[in-house]
């Protein structure tokens, strides 16, 4: 994983600058640490048994808080074709409620497979980012500061629809971490499941949107398959509550897309 910060510039971890990453271990959870391990370098030379072998994980995060300059995300393309991921602060927010912007982004990040940089936002961002900026889409909806605590915080929203996987976590030490990792795409009911139709006219197959909006109303069949595979507490479905919250108290989330 290369990390960058909010200049463009590599923010490197003593380890890779040794060799080249190789394949990583992950564990999600509700509120669990996202861990990464990275092999030893390889050659004649083994560890000997006072190897420290929590130093790679330690190296990874002084990295990650390296990069962090200010409230804003980390943002990491999980996946292995380049992505640009826009930033859509709300219209209006009230209480519980708030007006989606769908067609004035206030930035777009592109990241090349496996990248992962800083992105600086303003205090006062309420919204979230997505790929692309069509629907349907995985929604990864946060505020920087929240009024009554003044931290970020986060969740998933499927319910205008799902074109991947995306986890959001805390990066102040508190551990926390909710979404999803696997691709729930490919085995979805074909009742469930809509094209979208990109810029360049080629076509992705998403989860169509639980809710509607101006295209379709609320598909049922991707609401039930959701719940069964996804869950409540893992993202938003179908409004409704139980979906569990991830504040950082440093004003900055980590988020990734798969």
């Amino acid at each position: 994983m290369q990390l960058f910060d909010q200049h463009g510039q590599p923010v490197h971890l003593q380890q890779f600058n040794q060799q080249q990453p190789a394949n990583h271990q992950e564990q999600h959870g509700d509120k669990q640490e996202q861990h990464q391990q990275e092999p030893h370098k390889q050659g004649d030379e083994q560890p000997d048994d006072k190897t420290d072998h929590t130093s790679d994980a330690s190296q990874q995060r002084t990295a990650i808080h390296a990069a962090i300059s200010g409230p804003g995300v980390m943002l990491h393309n999980r996946s292995s074709k380049p992505e640009t991921y826009f930033f859509f602060d709300n219209y209006w927010n009230g209480n519980g409620t708030a007006g989606a912007n769908f067609d004035h982004p206030m930035k777009s990040v592109h990241l090349a497979p496996r990248m992962c940089k800083f992105v600086s936002l303003p205090e006062s961002f309420k919204g979230r980012v997505q790929r692309g900026n069509i629907q349907p889409a995985t929604w990864v909806e946060f505020q920087v500061k929240a009024s009554n605590d003044g931290a970020a915080h986060g969740d998933i929203s499927l319910e205008q629809g799902c074109d991947g996987a995306a986890t959001i976590s805390s990066t102040d030490g508190t551990n926390r971490s909710n979404g999803f990792t696997q691709d729930i795409i490919k085995n979805a009911p074909p009742a469930a499941v809509v094209e979208r139709t990109e810029h360049n006219g080629s076509k992705t197959k998403c989860i169509a949107s639980t809710m509607g909006n101006w295209s379709a109303g609320p598909n049922h069949a991707a609401a039930e398959y959701e719940k069964r595979v996804v869950g409540q507490k893992k993202a938003y479905i179908a409004g409704g509550t139980g979906t569990d919250d991830v504040a950082s108290h440093n004003m900055c989330l980590r988020v990734d897309f798969y």
